[in-house]
């Protein structure tokens, strides 16, 4: 027997997806026959929030789904764990907007079919090592602990076609600058674009810094450097 309609209030303890733990769930929940529609969603995910909204089509049949979250001071590592099927590079405190639509139901499963947009800023975080990262910081002489923390770093993303865009990507590395554009495939290939600001205090000693600064600096004394990354994130 079809099931035809349904309201509900909806109250869960811990919700768990990929590695994303959401506590203390609350939503209402309607299912009309064809969609069922979750609204407002609320919770806490580590020490911060969320507030948003689920609409699945056909959920007994074919189910695509809608998600939309306003986050507050969340891990970022841990809400793209649980929602989406790239790895963070970066961790943090993330606050902004997520818009994610695709088959099936919200998680972290890959998927060409996949669309999104993410918004917001990440604050007091670090870039987390990577091959790509030791490759990139040995060859430029920027290897100490340090250079890898920033305080803001604010982004502009979108999911499309099995990649992650990256529209906007701006953070401050110390005293440092960083810019980045370009895109990252589930595949893991790379074509990104980078733009460093270097501090004038990089180039004091000698290497390959030091002899980019003979030939270029902006009106504050940093170097820009632009860097192109390709290949594979592995």
């Amino acid at each position: 027997m079809p099931m035809r309609s349904f309201n509900a209030s909806l109250e869960i303890g811990e919700v768990r997806s990929g590695g994303m733990k959401v506590r203390n769930l609350t939503a209402p929940i309607r299912f009309d026959g064809t969609k069922l529609s979750v609204a407002p969603i609320r919770g806490a995910i580590g020490t911060g929030s969320l507030e948003g909204a689920l609409d699945v089509t056909s959920p007994l049949t074919s189910p695509r789904y809608s998600l939309h979250m306003d986050v507050k001071r969340a891990p970022v590592e841990e809400l793209a764990s649980g929602t989406i099927p790239f790895a963070s590079a970066v961790s943090g405190f993330l606050s902004g907007i997520v818009d994610l639509s695709g088959p099936g139901i919200p998680g972290p499963q890959a998927s060409d079919s996949l669309l999104g947009s993410l918004s917001g800023t990440v604050e007091q975080g670090r870039i987390l090592p990577s091959p790509a990262l030791a490759k990139l910081t040995g060859t430029l002489g920027l290897a100490e602990k340090s250079d890898l923390t920033f305080r803001s770093l604010t982004h502009s993303l979108r999911i499309a076609a099995g990649r992650l865009v990256l529209d906007k990507l701006r953070c401050d590395l110390g005293a440092d600058l960083a810019e980045m554009t370009g895109s990252v495939g589930l595949d893991h290939s790379l074509d990104l674009d980078l733009l460093l600001h270097l501090a004038p205090g990089r180039f004091e000693g000698g290497g390959t810094l030091r002899e980019i600064a003979r030939y270029a600096r902006d009106e504050q004394g940093r170097v820009p450097i632009q860097v192109k990354i390709g290949g594979n994130d592995r």
